[in-house]
């Protein structure tokens, strides 16, 4: 089998919006059995502190899904020191260990990463095989890497898996943008995209309060709750009858042949 119309589903299962809130993990046996009535795979990045308490949700997902890291307590990245990343790294993998499910990817948070060569040193040493930390896209002090399309391997070992855009804008492709600039966004879809993300909260219909930053309220409060569901299936269906299928990133990396490593990024 090859990754041909293959769609990589990820899920990041974090706080609610910028919070230590965990609302949105309400919607996720929703989100499981439309995954399984429509014979979806997915990975779902998950935050380690959150999947302590909640062990039994976790569990239940990692019977049909993958488990990846989405760092220990989602803290951003750039903001934290080599011995902080380092930390939010491997104390992710041994939490996972803990509960008795393999991780062997990465997503660190918001997409924010100080050197990504770096942080795949840090990943390799602590026995991950892939990172999907990069967007290829922009958006103001978190990212900015508009080159990188494709998979390929970091540092020799680590496999980078950028997270696609679409439209002349660079959009990445999640839920949260399709969302913001629905229903033009439906026309500007990739046919056969490689990847798709979302998160469970977005599906709320609670609004997040004036402790998140302006411009996350804005993303947040357009089309969220029920109309957010009711778009998701939309995208989904649009995919599904295209001939695309849905599977994890770990299967697709079986069935992939990595290039070497490209020129170094910071």
């Amino acid at each position: 089998m090859d990754n041909t119309n293959s769609i990589i589903m990820t899920i990041d299962l974090e706080y609610d919006w910028d919070t230590k809130n965990t609302n949105g993990l309400a919607e996720v046996p929703k989100l499981l059995d439309f995954f399984h009535s429509n014979n979806i795979n997915a990975t779902f990045f998950t935050v380690a502190e959150l999947a302590l308490k909640n062990e039994t949700l976790i569990k239940e997902i990692a019977k049909k899904h993958e488990i990846a890291s989405h760092s220990y307590s989602h803290a951003n990245l750039k903001k934290l020191s080599l011995q902080g990343t380092e930390f939010e790294v491997m104390e992710s993998k041994k939490t996972f260990k803990r509960l008795g499910i393999e991780c062997i990817g990465f997503r660190a948070p918001f997409g924010a990463v100080k050197n990504i060569n770096g942080l795949a040193v840090l990943l390799e040493k602590h026995g991950y095989k892939y990172d999907a930390s990069i967007y290829n896209s922009f958006f103001p002090g978190r990212y900015f890497n508009l080159l990188k399309t494709k998979p390929y391997k970091l540092n020799n070992n680590i496999i980078e898996m950028p997270f696609p855009s679409f439209s002349l804008l660079r959009i990445p492709l999640m839920l949260s943008y399709i969302r913001l600039f629905y229903p033009l966004s439906i026309f500007f879809l990739p046919k056969h995209p490689k990847m798709f993300d979302l998160h469970p909260h977005e599906f709320l219909e609670g609004k997040p309060g004036k402790e998140i930053p302006s411009h996350i309220r804005l993303l947040s409060k357009r089309n969220h709750g029920r109309k957010a569901w009711s778009i998701f299936e939309e995208v989904m269906h649009k995919f599904i009858d295209g001939g695309n299928s849905f599977i994890t990133c770990r299967k697709f990396l079986e069935n992939e042949s990595i290039p070497k490593q490209e020129k170094s990024e910071h």
